[in-house]
């Protein structure tokens, strides 16, 4: 749905790509299903995360 970024999405972009596609909701339920969404990728990947600070 994005570009490549590393895995970062916004959402602001995103919604402009749903309303495009017909999605007829609010912005900010996109940007809710957003944030979900990376709070579940960071809890994920908590341990990652931790080594990548721990190196820098």
């Amino acid at each position: 749905m994005g570009r490549a970024q590393e895995g970062k999405i916004r959402a602001d972009i995103a919604h402009e790509r749903l309303v495009a596609l017909g999605f007829d909701d609010t912005e900010r339920t996109t940007r809710r299903a957003v944030a979900d969404a990376k709070a579940a990728w960071r809890a994920g990947h908590a341990d990652a995360i931790r080594l990548v600070r721990a190196r820098t």
